[in-house]
C-alpha cells in the first residue's frame, strides 16, 4: 500500500511543477519608442520599457523601474515631446516612469498608461517596438489602444502590438494625450485571429513558429515516459 501512495505522491509533484510552468505568465520586456520630427526634419524620441517579471510589483521596486527625466538640457528650446508611462500608485519620481516593469506571478490583465505631452497641432507622432522572437506564449496578447481616438461604439482605436511594430497620429495640440498598452493571457490556451483587444492573434513576427506554452507541453509529453519509469524505479528501491 504504501509502495503506491509514493509512486502517486511523486507523480503528483512531477504534474503539479509541469502545470505551474505551464500557466504562469513568463517573463518578457518590451522597448517602445515615441518620437515626432521638427519643421526642419530633427527626430526627438523618447524609449521607454513595459514589461513582466517574476519578483516585480506593480508598485515601483528599485531594482526594475526607472524614473523620467524631468530635466530639459536645453531651456532656451521649447520642448517638443514629452512622454512617460503612469507608474501605478506612484507620486512625484514614482508616478512618472520611463520604464515599469510588473510582477509575472499571476496571469491577469495588466495596463500600462502612456502620456504623450506637449506635441504641437499638426505633428504627426509616431509609437513603434521591436517584440524579441518567440516572447509571447500561447494565449498571450498585447494591444496598444489610443484613448484619444474613439470610434462610432465609443471605443478607442487599437492596434494588435503582436502583428504589427508601429501606430501614429496627428496631434491636434490640444494638451496630453494618452496610449493604453493592454496585456491579456487567455487561461484557456485558444487563440484567434483579428487586429482588436480580445481577439488579437497570439502569434508574434515569426508566425509560423509555436508559442512556449506548446513546446512545453510537447517537451511534457515527450519526457513523460522517463518520468515515470524514474518513479518506479525510485519507489521499487525503497520497498
Amino acid at each position: 500500500m504504501k509502495k503506491w501512495i509514493l509512486r502517486y505522491s511523486l507523480a503528483a509533484v512531477f504534474i503539479s511543477i509541469f502545470l505551474f510552468a505551464v500557466t504562469s505568465v513568463q517573463a518578457w520586456q518590451l522597448p517602445v519608442e515615441v518620437a515626432v520630427s521638427s519643421d526642419s526634419g530633427e527626430k526627438t524620441y523618447i524609449k521607454m520599457v513595459v514589461g513582466l517579471e517574476k519578483g516585480a510589483t506593480d508598485s515601483f521596486d528599485n531594482l526594475w523601474d526607472t524614473p523620467a527625466l524631468s530635466s530639459h538640457p536645453d531651456p532656451d528650446r521649447a520642448v517638443l515631446l514629452n512622454a512617460y508611462i503612469n507608474g501605478k500608485g506612484g507620486t512625484g519620481e514614482t508616478g512618472r516612469l520611463w520604464k515599469d516593469i510588473r510582477g509575472a506571478e499571476k496571469p491577469v490583465n495588466t495596463e500600462w498608461v502612456i502620456t504623450i505631452a506637449p506635441v504641437p497641432a499638426g505633428k504627426v507622432v509616431s509609437v513603434q517596438w521591436s517584440v524579441p522572437y518567440g516572447m509571447f506564449s500561447t494565449g498571450e496578447r498585447l494591444v496598444l489602444k489610443d484613448n484619444g481616438a474613439i470610434d462610432k461604439d465609443s471605443r478607442p482605436a487599437e492596434t494588435n502590438v503582436l502583428a504589427k511594430q508601429r501606430y501614429e497620429f496627428t496631434s491636434d495640440g490640444d494638451g496630453e494625450r494618452t496610449l493604453s498598452l493592454v496585456y491579456s493571457k487567455d487561461s484557456s490556451g485558444a487563440s484567434s485571429g483579428g487586429g482588436g483587444f480580445g481577439c488579437g492573434t497570439v502569434k508574434d513576427m515569426g508566425a509560423n513558429s509555436a508559442g512556449t506554452g506548446t513546446i512545453d507541453i510537447m517537451a511534457f509529453i515527450l519526457f513523460s515516459p522517463f518520468i515515470f519509469r524514474f518513479i518506479r524505479k525510485y519507489s521499487y528501491k525503497r520497498e
